[in-house]
Formats: C-alpha cells, structure tokens, sequence
C-alpha cells in the first residue's frame, strides 16, 4: 500500500515540492532567496543613478533643475522600483517561513523570543493608524520609502533568514554579499578620482553652501556608491569590513582569505571617501570587536596554535588594522580625510530628498547635536506612538522649528541621524524599547553563536555576522535607515537568530539506513 502524500492546504500534486522537500532543499531554497534579494537590491539602484542628469542649483531661494528632462520626479519613480521589489522580497521571506512552520523545522515553543517580533509590528501598525498622515506612514515619503511596508518587508527578510541556517552555505550568501559590497566600494572610490568625478553620476559632487556664502558650486570628493548617500554608503562598508576582516583573520582557504584582506582594505577606503562619521565609527568598532573576540578566544585557550606566526588569527587581526590604518594615511596624503557630514545632510535632505529648505544655514562638518536637540524636543509631544513611520518632518508636522531665534527662514529636515531616535519619533519609544530589546537578543544569540566558533562547533562566519550586527547598530547612532542598505543588516541578524547546522538530505539517510 503507497504511503499518502501530504499536501499543502489540501492542494494537488503541484504544491509537493514544498511540502516533501527535504531540510537540504529547503535550506538550498533559502540560500537562493537570500541571493536573489541581494542582487536584485544592487540591480535596481542603477536606474536611478542613470536618472541623475539633473543638476540642483538655487536662484534667490528658488530650487531649480539644470536639465528639466531629468527631473527628480524619474528619480523618484526609479526608487520606487526598488520599494516595490523590497516589498515582494518580504513577502515571499514570509511564504519561506510558511514551508519551515509546515515542515516543523520552526518550532514555536523553542522559538518564543518571535513574539517580540510580532509585539513590534504591532506597535508600528498602531503608529500608522494614529499617523498624521496614513498614507505616507503606510508607504513612505518620496525617495525614503521607509513606511509600514517596508518595516514589515525587514521583518520578511528577517523571518526567512532566520531559516536559512545551514553551515555550508552561509559562506557562499557572504560571498555574494561581499561581491555587491566590493563594486560599491570600487564605484565610490572612482568617484572621488578627478578624472571621473564629473563623470559619474553622484548628487553629492556640488554640496549644499552654508548661509552667507556665494552661490551653489561647492565642490567636494565625496563616494556614495550605488546605495543614495555617503552615510549608507558608510553603513554598508561597516558590515562588508566586519565579513571580509573576519574571513581574512580566520578562513582557512587562501585564496578566499586573500581575497577578503584586499577587499577589506578597499572597504577601508570607501567608508573614508564618505567623509561621514558613520564611516569611521562602523570600521572603528569592527576592528575593536575583531581583536576583542580573539582575545577572549586566546584566554579560553581555544586558539589554535600554528607553526607560523602569520597563520595565527591575533597576528592576522593586529595586519589587517594596521593595514587599514595605513589606508588612512595615504588617503590623508591625498587631502582625502575629511568630515562633511552636515553638508552631507542638508545636501541630502534639500536636494535628493526635497524635505528642507534651500538657502539655510548648514552646520558645515557637525550637524548631530543641533539634530537630535530638535528631535528629543519634538519627541516630547508623541512619545507614545510617534508620528507615524515616515512622517517625520510630514507637511502637516513640523519636526522643528522653521524659524530660529532672529525670525529668519531656518532648516528643516526629516531625520535626525540617529537611528534610534528617528524610529523612536516615528513610532514611539516603547516601540523603540522592543527594538532595543529584540538587538539585545540578537547580540545575546551572536555571541552564543562565536562561543560555539570557539568551540570548533560553528564556522567564523557567526563572529563575522556578530561583528557586522554590532559595527551597524554602533554607526546608526549617527547615520539612518535606508532601504538600500538596511536589508542586509536584517538579513545578518536573522542568519544569527538560528544556529547553523550541518544537514544532511533525507532521502540519501534513509537510503543510508536500508543499506544497514
């Protein structure tokens, strides 16, 4: 008698793939989903730097185009492609979820810390209901995008990375994700060269002019990759440094090893050629969590020891900083080292965005504190639920005030470059509290993940996720969220909300067993 074949939701025969899959297929289905939201976040930014033909200039206040046939609205529409694929990416993670629920490899009573996922999309649902306006809550301002949809497409991601944990293919995801990282860095180095900076497209070539000097033409050398801004640009090169410092320092192929250590330095640069503080602190606090963690691992006495002094992991880890920090060096030579992070930020906000006025008074390097003093004010008033996402800065609230003390026109803008106190402002603080607390287990889980690393039980690649878990949410405190950049970091959290194991297809174990 033929065993009965199950179904999914009573369906026919078709839907069998899905339900009599094997663990190693379903792991294979998650590696490839995890690729495909990686390439088709790199493929759909090109348009959009395509569409930067435009030229933002400012005449008695007024903000104009110097090519009306590029005008912001293609851009706009190009950036919207990219919501668009956000958003389905974060639909199918949840249908990953789906199959792992129906094939019970998620277990709930084993899985209860999930619940504060469900508790924080909760809270953001209720701050899009109580929004100032719904609509931009629900789908996001023009060009941030960063609504309810595309919080809950995070949490997809999240949920489908937090299945795909088989050991043996984590490594190739990080592959992948260094490759799209690399040509960022390459493309954001290039930018900053003379003979290409007019070249390539960068809306951050001409930055915004502080009140009172002449005219727009403030030129600048700064890389914003593929990924909007210098400061998602940072963000990225954070996570890809923490990957590629953590394959160089403990991989043991050489070639993939080798490869890491060129790429790192690269990355090096690129967080540099930002000019942003987040560049700094993200590469600064990877390096510090690398050399800590082979610390504590040569304390417990679980490094292994090697013949040759280069082959061990300290020695590597104390290379590649110093490495990085010769990067520095020459690029300081190069009159390179710079911070022009308010100018960045008004730049930004004014010309990409269109959520400022033009002709204020940029704060020129250091616009943070000024920043968050506005944003902690405004936060007095809905700290509860918030403005609703993405409504900071809304037309029917002001995030803060249009005029400063001498009556005249000040800036305004939509975000106060801290991550954690934009969201606090847009979906209140105790939404803010269960985020803090889902990073909490987050970094409780990665921690457990490289103590197993120490052990021998687990690959680097759980201190190079923790490492780029840690290195982002250190740089968020002076950069933002963006949809560019953020779903990896989603990604790496969920890849450290499961441990990884070795697994070993069905069939070939029951085939195992009738030969016994």
């Amino acid at each position: 008698m033929s065993e009965e074949r199950k179904h999914l939701f009573g369906s026919t025969e078709k839907s069998d793939f899905i339900v009599n899959m094997t663990e190693k297929q379903y792991q294979k289905m998650g590696l490839l989903y995890m690729g495909l939201v990686a390439v088709v976040m790199i493929l759909l930014t090109i348009p959009y730097y395509l569409s930067k033909g435009a030229i933002v200039i400012f005449n008695n206040g007024l903000l104009k185009y110097a090519d009306q046939s590029s005008a912001n609205a293609s851009s706009s529409s190009y950036i919207s492609y990219l919501q668009i694929a956000l958003f389905a990416m974060g639909f199918f993670g949840f249908l990953v979820l789906l199959v792992s629920v129906t094939k019970k490899y998620f277990k709930a009573r084993e899985n209860c810390e999930f619940l504060l996922i469900a508790v924080f999309a909760v809270f953001l649902v209720v701050s899009t209901l109580l929004a100032y306006n719904i609509k931009t809550a629900f789908f996001g301002r023009d060009y941030r995008y960063h609504g309810l949809l595309t919080y809950l497409s995070y949490i997809g991601l999240f949920a489908a990375a937090s299945q795909s944990n088989c050991r043996d293919r984590r490594k190739n995801f990080l592959d992948l994700f260094m490759i799209i990282a690399f040509i960022n860095a390459v493309y954001g180095l290039l930018q900053i060269v003379p003979s290409f900076v007019e070249k390539l497209p960068n809306f951050f070539y001409e930055m915004f002019q502080p009140a009172g000097d002449p005219a727009f033409a403030y030129e600048r050398f700064i890389a914003d990759g593929l990924v909007h801004t210098p400061h998602a640009l940072a963000a990225l090169m954070t996570m890809a440094f923490a990957i590629g410092g953590a394959g160089f320092v403990h991989e043991e192929n050489k070639t993939r090893r080798t490869l890491y250590g060129i790429a790192s330095l690269v990355f090096i640069a690129a967080a540099v050629a930002t000019t942003t503080l987040a560049g700094y602190v993200g590469i600064i606090t990877v390096s510090i969590v690398l050399i800590i963690a082979e610390l504590i691992r040569i304390a417990k006495g679980t490094a292994p020891k090697r013949a040759k002094v280069f082959e061990r992991a300290i020695v590597r880890t104390i290379t590649i900083v110093i490495l990085g920090g010769a990067v520095v060096g020459i690029m300081a030579s190069f009159d390179r080292v710079n911070l022009y992070d308010g100018h960045i930020i008004y730049t930004d906000a004014t010309a990409r965005i269109g959520a400022s006025f033009p002709n204020t008074d940029s704060k020129g390097g250091f616009a943070y504190p000024e920043l968050w003093h506005e944003g902690v004010t405004m936060l007095k008033e809905d700290w509860v639920f918030g403005t609703g996402p993405d409504c900071i800065g809304n037309e029917h609230y002001g995030y803060a005030d249009l005029y400063n003390s001498a009556q005249e026109l000040a800036f305004s803008t939509d975000r106060t470059y801290n991550e954690y106190l934009d969201m606090a402002l847009a979906c209140g603080i105790p939404c803010l509290l269960v985020y803090l607390a889902l990073g909490f287990i987050t970094v409780k889980k990665g921690t457990r993940a490289v103590g197993s690393f120490f052990k021998r039980e687990d690959s680097w690649t759980a201190l190079a996720l923790l490492a780029a878990v840690i290195g982002y949410a250190v740089q968020a405190n002076v950069n933002i969220s963006i949809i560019t950049v953020t779903p990896y970091f989603f990604l790496f959290v969920g890849l450290l909300w499961n441990k990884p194991h070795d697994v070993q297809d069905t069939k070939s174990k029951n085939r195992k067993q009738i030969k016994n």
